[in-house]
């Protein structure tokens, strides 16, 4: 056996013919002798790829841990065939040196899917044999693989190292120092999933990183560590300028539940950012502790639109318990304004003028709007200065007035009803518009007689179009509603006409047919659209009616009125649709689309047997 080996070997080493040297690769790989891995070794700088490959195969055979090192060069593990560097790092993984394991990361982003897999399963049976090493040094190991680009390979070493915590929890507190910004997210991670509360120091210390995925993480790491003393801290990130770091600050903040709601508001007064308010209002919100009802309510005041949206969506969150607080903002104080305001204009004493302003401000009547902002480019600074500030809360309290409305919409409680329909005058056409938009949302039938009347009625366009479009949400009793919504259909404004006219198509009246068949010569086409549109969708009920203005409607109504019978495709069209067809006193684009429409009714027909 020993000649046997020698022979081997020699002809490995020396051999002019690569098929030799091959061969003796190959049988070398049952032998456990030394020489036999020596001879191997010198096989792996052999200029043939396949006398290369055997050589690895091999050493992977013999599994003499020895030959790792040599197993790393370059012409083997790096070779540019594919092949040789899928066997190497095979060999490598068989080894189970752990030595080796940062070179088995490196595989991981192989050009070559094979190598990338072979690299993938050895890693995981090393870090299978490592979980059984309950040391710092196999720690240290371990989270140098943090930064790997493979999911099943990360995850697994994560696990282990959670495993380990008695022995990884300092290696990976001191390597946040690390230059590498991946390596320390992700030991932020894992020192969240460890769940040590002792480590929060360390990791209070990296949330201000200069990598926003190290602060991410380090906020998560916090969030799951759940200590009361690093809420500030992570509230300060609610301001980051990273997307993902905030939304890492949201939901660690969440999780703190009620601990966390003194800290938000107490930053919530303090804070003059837009950003840090409206991020601290969606995590009150989601946290949902009455606590901060009043304060969210508050905010539906703010000069910043973006904070008074994120306060209603927060009270949304709140359910039916916001009903109560929120309606009692929606009513102005009941105290006359006009001799307030007359004082405010004209009276010749400035302290009381400055006193009747200031009451403005407070009574938060829209009426002074107009006055305040003249008083604000009054002259006198502190006329001036006195209106501004007095105009700022006016406006404000209308926009919590419409957010108010806006809450009690999207909260969707019939409780939410009466205090909507007792705002709908309000003086203010942004509120009455938020109102009627939230009784479309609540809908039932209590609300389709008071919307009707805010179609025929309210002096603002963008208020009756709303009210249009709520009312095709609600429940209608079309008797009774026909004769207003067929006015609304006249409105001045097309914004109105527009919703009108698809909302009678909901009606099955043949009222509503001739009037909609003179909206098709609307000044807007949107509203000839919508009010043929309204006309095919009425259907079969709509068929008597149309029939009847064929015999009195003008080319281009005729027109119309023949295509939108053939879309109905109704059988009692086809007699009438004959007639204009054959008939020589209509012009022959009129008898061509007559034609088009039976054919199309025929068509629905032999589909429809």
């Amino acid at each position: 056996m020993a000649d046997t080996l020698e022979q081997l070997a020699d002809e490995l080493r020396s051999d002019i013919d690569w098929e030799v040297r091959r061969d003796a690769a190959r049988q070398l790989g049952v032998f456990t002798d030394a020489r036999a891995v020596e001879a191997l070794v010198h096989a792996l700088d052999d200029p043939d790829d396949e006398v290369q490959q055997y050589a690895v195969k091999g050493l992977a055979r013999i599994g003499d841990p020895s030959a790792a090192q040599a197993l790393l060069r370059p012409r083997v593990y790096r070779s540019e065939n594919a092949v040789t560097r899928w066997f190497a790092v095979a060999a490598l993984g068989k080894l189970g040196e752990p030595a080796v394991i940062e070179a088995l990361a490196d595989a991981l982003d192989d050009e070559e899917w094979i190598v990338r897999n072979e690299a993938a399963e050895a890693l995981k049976r090393l870090i299978g044999q490592m979980a059984r090493e309950e040391t710092t040094a196999t720690a240290r190991r371990l989270l140098r693989l943090l930064i790997v680009d493979n999911a099943e390979v990360r995850e697994l070493v994560i696990a282990t190292l959670c495993r380990l915590r008695s022995v990884a929890t300092i290696p990976l507190v001191e390597a946040l120092e690390l230059p590498s910004p991946a390596l320390r997210a992700g030991i932020c991670e894992v020192l969240g999933r460890i769940a040590n509360p002792g480590v929060a120091p360390a990791v209070v210390e990296v949330i201000d990183d200069e990598s926003p995925l190290v602060r991410e993480q380090a906020i998560r790491c916090l969030g799951r560590l759940g200590e009361a003393g690093t809420v500030d801290v992570i509230i300060e990130r609610l301001g980051d300028r990273d997307s993902r770091v905030v939304a890492a600050a949201i939901e660690a903040l969440t999780g703190f539940g009620p601990s966390a709601t003194a800290y938000l508001l107490n930053r919530l007064r303090l804070s003059r950012s837009r950003q840090m308010r409206t991020n601290i209002i969606t995590v009150l919100g989601r946290a949902r502790d009455p606590a901060a009802m009043l304060p969210l309510i508050n905010c539906l005041a703010d000069s910043y639109f973006r904070v008074r949206r994120a306060a209603a969506d927060a009270l949304v969150e709140h359910g039916n318990a916001v009903i109560g607080p929120v309606a009692e903002l929606l009513s102005l104080p009941k105290v006359p304004v006009d001799p307030v305001l007359r004082c405010a204009l004209e009276d010749g004493n400035k302290r009381m003028r400055l006193r009747a302003i200031r009451s403005l401000g407070e009574l938060k009547n829209p009426k002074t709007v107009e006055p305040l902002r003249k008083l604000a480019a009054d002259p006198d600074e502190a006329v001036a200065h006195t209106a501004e500030e007095a105009l700022l809360k006016v406006e404000g309290a209308t926009w919590a007035r419409y957010y108010a409305a806006h809450v009690l919409g999207r909260v969707r409680t019939p409780r939410g009803i009466q205090p909507l329909l007792a705002v709908l005058g309000d003086p203010s056409p942004i509120v009455r518009y938020g109102v009627v938009r939230a009784l479309g949302r609540i809908s039932g039938k209590k609300v389709g007689g008071p919307l009707s009347l805010v179609l025929v009625s309210d002096s603002d366009e963008g208020v009756r179009a709303e009210a249009a479009k709520a009312l095709a949400q609600v429940e209608l009793d079309d008797a009774v509603y026909v004769s207003m919504l067929l006015s609304g259909l006249k409105d001045p404004s097309p914004l109105v006409r527009v919703p009108v006219a698809r909302l009678l198509g909901r009606l099955e009246d043949p009222r509503v047919v001739r009037p909609l068949v003179n909206a098709l010569h609307d000044r807007h086409w949107k509203v000839q659209r919508n009010a043929e549109n309204a006309l095919v969708s009425m259907g079969a009920a709509a068929v008597p009616s149309l029939i009847e203005q064929l015999a009195e409607a003008k080319e281009t109504t005729l027109l119309l009125l023949i295509g939108i019978l053939g879309e109905i495709g109704d059988p009692r069209a086809v007699e009438p649709l004959q007639k204009l067809r054959a008939s020589r006193e209509v012009p022959p684009e009129v008898r061509a689309t007559a034609s088009l429409a039976l054919g199309t009714i025929a068509a629905a027909e032999s589909k429809a047997d």
